[in-house]
């Protein structure tokens, strides 16, 4: 009651970084038909949270303050495998690309949790604080297939493309364990899920013959991700 000036502030923040490195291989096994191989080693690591503040003094300078942080963060190593294969023949490349799902080899998370409040004669004090380290983490990421197919036409080439990715059902990516509170009961239960959506992307493409030194190369391609 009586509050003669507030300053408020939220912050947000949300972060993704992921770093893979990795090998090919390929060989071809006839004049028109070849296999191939790819080996990522990714480092993925995903963090974010909100804050809120709030500072409130009244007529008789009496300073009330509140403050409310939520934030995560999840790492994880493993590895991401492609296997290929690709026929040429008289009248269309065919092309297939083969996604096999992550395959996790180590992983930690963190989550913190803290709320405030003193100074408001209306409302009792909160004192929470949580602050947990190597609690239990997991991602996952889906099959995916790709099928493409290069058709020439004259000197010119159509190409074609599909990709699916199979999805994945709900998953407790953090496993957050109860919070504590100094002053408060009853604190909600935090969980932190995921769940991931088949989707199908596509493309076409088109390499256009102008001359013996020219080329025009174009392509359209959809983005979607589960």
């Amino acid at each position: 009651p009586d509050i003669e000036k507030y300053i408020s502030n939220t912050s947000l923040n949300n972060q993704l970084k992921e770093t893979w490195w990795g090998l090919s291989w390929a060989k071809s096994l006839s004049p028109n038909f070849s296999v191939g191989a790819s080996l990522f080693f990714s480092n993925y690591n995903f963090n974010g949270g909100n804050n809120k503040q709030l500072s409130a003094i009244n007529g008789n300078n009496q300073v009330a303050f509140y403050n409310y942080t939520r934030s995560f963060q999840q790492k994880s190593n493993g590895i991401f495998a492609k296997i290929a294969a690709a026929w040429v023949l008289p009248k269309v490349a065919l092309g297939v690309n083969i996604d096999l799902p992550y395959l996790e080899i180590n992983s930690s998370g963190k989550y913190r949790y803290e709320e405030y409040l003193s100074g408001f004669e209306t409302l009792d004090d909160i004192f929470t604080y949580n602050d947990f380290n190597d609690i239990n983490s997991k991602r996952k990421y889906p099959l995916g297939i790709s099928i493409g197919a290069g058709i020439p036409i004259k000197k010119n080439t159509i190409h074609l493309n599909i990709n699916w990715y199979s999805k994945i059902d709900n998953y407790n990516k953090l496993d957050i364990p109860p919070l504590e509170s100094e002053t408060e009961e009853n604190l909600p239960n935090i969980t932190f899920n995921e769940e991931l959506k088949s989707i199908i992307n596509y493309g076409l493409g088109a390499e256009i013959y102008i001359s013996p030194k020219v080329n025009a190369y174009g392509s359209f391609s959809s983005d979607f991700s589960p």
